[in-house]
């Protein structure tokens, strides 16, 4: 029964994408921002996984070894993506093959980002920031350097399945508020947020209505994260391993 509603969740988000389809491009400073030849894909091929679901991609070689920004563009500058700012990804050697991925199916799974959103599988970040890091026992809010609150992919801390690429921190609120909060990498404001990878990536909220156990989690194939007195449930029909599964 399980396989059965994902399936047919599924076969909603493609419907819904594939109204929206049309071709976007990787533009960055690797390509000198030009929104007019590194063309996505949603059709099985030049990287993308699988045909029609929703997510372009395309598996492009990066030169030289560095730090990059870039975004999900239509031809020519007609729109681009994140809103935000820049998008950003880390090559450590030459001629590295980087994956690019622009999802643009919106779910409704509690999971930001939620429609529209660029990711690359060079972009990982999971130090936990916010005006919630002194709730939490950190020494001060917002500090990418001196934190403690790192997400964990070792079935521990509340983590459900070690190696599973949902990294995770379960922490303790006890006053109610409304947080925001993202995650960075160490000492640099490069985070994923609420619309995805981003240079200025915009901060995830979260509600708290009484003192509860919170769970913040990354999934890092995805660029996705959740925030919630809850574990998450959501994120299945988008979870690659769970997609792969129903073409077995």
């Amino acid at each position: 029964m399980k396989k059965l509603l994902t399936v047919v969740a599924l076969s909603f988000v493609l419907a819904a994408g594939a109204a929206f389809a049309q071709p976007f491009y990787v533009a960055g400073d690797m390509n000198g921002w030009d929104a007019t030849v590194a063309q996505m894909f949603d059709d099985g091929t030049n990287g993308d996984a699988v045909a029609g679901d929703g997510i372009h991609s395309l598996l492009m070689n990066i030169a030289f070894a560095g730090r990059y920004e870039w975004k999900a563009a239509l031809f020519g500058w007609g729109d681009s993506w994140p809103h935000s700012g820049n998008s950003w990804f880390y090559t450590t050697s030459d001629n590295e093959d980087v994956l690019f991925t622009f999802n643009i199916n919106t779910v409704g799974d509690g999971w930001l980002a939620d429609g529209y959103w660029p990711h690359t599988d060079h972009s990982f970040a999971a130090r936990l920031v916010g005006d919630l890091q002194m709730e939490l026992g950190d020494p001060a809010n917002w500090d990418n350097v001196g934190g403690s609150l790192i997400l964990h992919d070792d079935g521990l801390n509340g983590d459900a399945v070690a190696g599973d690429a949902n990294y995770t921190l379960l922490g303790s609120i006890s006053t109610p508020a409304t947080y925001y909060w993202k995650v960075t990498l160490d000492g640099l404001w490069d985070a994923i947020g609420a619309d995805g990878t981003g240079v200025n990536a915009a901060n995830m909220e979260l509600v708290v209505d009484e003192p509860c156990l919170v769970y913040f989690v990354l999934d890092a194939f995805l660029g996705r994260l959740y925030g919630g007195c809850e574990a998450p449930v959501g994120n299945e029909v988008l979870n690659w391993s769970n997609v792969k599964s129903l073409y077995r």
